[in-house]
Parts: C-alpha cells; sequence; structure tokens
C-alpha cells in the first residue's frame, strides 16, 4: 500500500462522518467523469488529462497544481481565480479572461457564481489562505455546520505567516 493511498483512506476515515459526502479511491480518470466536484493534486502531466467532453455538465474542477486541465480554459463555461495576477501567465489566459471572475466577486455577489445545472467551472486558487479558508467554510457550511460570515475583499498584497 503506497503512502499516498494510506494518505487518501486517512482522509476517507477523517470525514466519513457526514452524510452528505461520498469519496471514492480512483484507479483511473473514467472514475473521476461522473464526478460533481473534482479536487485534483496532480502535480505534472505531459498533456491534459482527457479531452474536455469526457468532463461531465455542471461539474467544477478545482486543480491544486493546474497540470492537466489547460483545455478546460477554452470550453468550461466559468473561470474562478483567487488572484489575478497569478493566471496572467497561463497558456490561454487572453482566450478565458472574458469568463473569469474573482471569488471574491461572486461571494460577495458582484460576479455571477454558478447560474444553472450545466456550467462546467474551473477554479483556480493561487493559493491566498483566506480564500482557502472561506471555502473551507462554506463546504462546511453545506453540510450541516454553522458558519459565521467572514467578509472578504481583494487582496492588497502577498505577505508570509
Amino acid at each position: 500500500m503506497s503512502k499516498f493511498y494510506r494518505t487518501a483512506i486517512l482522509f476517507i476515515e477523517e470525514f466519513s462522518s457526514f452524510p452528505n459526502l461520498k469519496f471514492e479511491v480512483c484507479d483511473s480518470l473514467e472514475t473521476l467523469f461522473d464526478a460533481d466536484i473534482i479536487v485534483s493534486c496532480v502535480s505534472f502531466a505531459h498533456s491534459e488529462l482527457a479531452p474536455v467532453s469526457q468532463y461531465r455538465r455542471g461539474c467544477t474542477i478545482i486543480p491544486i497544481h493546474t497540470s492537466g486541465f489547460q483545455n478546460c480554459d477554452l470550453e468550461f463555461e466559468k473561470v474562478f481565480v483567487d488572484d489575478v495576477d497569478h493566471v496572467k501567465k497561463y497558456r490561454y489566459f487572453e482566450q478565458f479572461r472574458h469568463k473569469m471572475a474573482r471569488i471574491t466577486d461572486v461571494a460577495n455577489g458582484r460576479a455571477e457564481g454558478r447560474t444553472n445545472d450545466e456550467e462546467r467551472i474551473l477554479v483556480y486558487n493561487g493559493g491566498i489562505a483566506l480564500t482557502d479558508m472561506y471555502w473551507a467554510m462554506k463546504i462546511a457550511e453545506k453540510i450541516g455546520n454553522d458558519c459565521p460570515t467572514i467578509p472578504m475583499s481583494y487582496p492588497k498584497e502577498r505577505f508570509w505567516v
């Protein structure tokens, strides 16, 4: 049993008490294509992982390292980012910028989030901790925990804690 597989099993055990969550350790990419939310930790891919047509309508992809999903930049209906400067150097930035919104704008109602069950959304989080904490809170809220509202704003500079 690899350390990665053991880590996945420990993660599943930690969160298995939530009735709204279902986990599956996948042996192949094909298993992912029916998922509502795909969080990818692939750190390197020689090319796109799959044709866009493989991802089901209505899915959200959150690639931690972005590798393997660049073709989704062009065809997904929306791209959400936490930091515009972080994605300006992406290969297809000029082609997807018209459908891009800051996550803070979506959270504050200044930009549309998901408007229907068919939209495919790609989320590029560059690593702004406040955004990560906000979305963790929203996920916990969706699965039944009471969470306080956290005011969101644009990051003005990068800093280390």
